[in-house]
C-alpha cells in the first residue's frame, strides 16, 4: 500500500511546491501509522515476553513432573517465539515499505525542482535526472546504513543495561544469603 501511495497521480504533482506539500504530507503519515504500529506491538510483545516468562518459570519450577505438561509449556514457549519474530518481520516490511515510498516522493520532488537545471533539451534532462537519481540512492543508502548502526548500537546497550541488572540483582542476592 505504501509503495502504490508513492506512485499514484496526486503523488506526481507538476509544481515544485505541490510535490512537495505530498512529499511532506506522506512523510507524516507513513510516520504516525509507524508509530501506532510500534505501540500496538510493544504492547503484543510485552504480553507476549510476561506469557513466555511465566512459561518457562513453570517449566523451571515443574521440570520433570510430567511429559505432557512441559510439552504443552515447550508448545507455548515455541509459540509464543514464533509470534515475536512475525511482529519483528512485521514492523521490519512496514519500514522498508515507508522508506521506499518515502524516498520516491522526495525524489519526485527535487525532479521536479531541478529536472530543467541542464536544460530543457532530451539529453540535458535525461543527464539531470540520472544524476540526481544516483545522489538520492546515495542520501537514502547512507541514511538506511545510519539507522541500522544506530539500531544495532541501542541493542547492544540495551543487553549491557539488562547483563549489569542481573548482576546486580545476583550479588544482591548473594549478600542477603550471607546475611542470613
Amino acid at each position: 500500500a505504501a509503495i502504490g501511495w508513492s506512485l499514484l497521480t496526486p503523488n506526481q504533482a507538476s509544481t515544485p511546491v505541490r510535490q512537495f506539500i505530498t512529499a511532506a504530507t506522506g512523510t507524516v503519515l507513513f510516520l504516525a501509522v509507524a508509530y501506532f504500529l510500534r505501540d500496538y506491538k510493544r504492547r503484543i510483545q510485552n504480553d507476549v515476553l510476561l506469557e513466555l516468562r511465566d512459561n518457562k518459570q513453570r517449566l523451571k519450577a515443574k521440570g520433570g513432573d510430567s511429559f505432557e505438561e512441559d510439552g504443552e509449556l515447550l508448545k507455548n514457549i515455541a509459540r509464543n517465539k514464533q509470534k515475536l519474530v512475525f511482529y519483528d518481520q512485521m514492523q521490519a516490511t512496514y519500514d522498508l515499505a515507508f522508506c521506499v515510498s518515502v524516498s520516491y516522493s522526495w525524489e519526485s520532488f527535487l525532479v521536479i525542482l531541478c529536472g530543467n537545471i541542464l536544460g530543457t533539451a532530451a539529453f540535458p534532462r535525461f543527464l539531470s535526472h540520472f544524476i540526481l537519481t544516483i545522489f538520492i540512492a546515495v542520501v537514502f543508502s547512507q541514511f538506511g546504513l545510519e539507522l541500522v548502526d544506530l539500531k544495532r548500537q541501542r541493542m547492544k546497550e540495551a543487553k549491557k543495561a539488562k547483563t549489569e541488572k542481573k548482576r546486580k540483582t545476583r550479588s544482591e542476592f548473594v549478600e542477603e544469603s550471607r546475611d542470613s
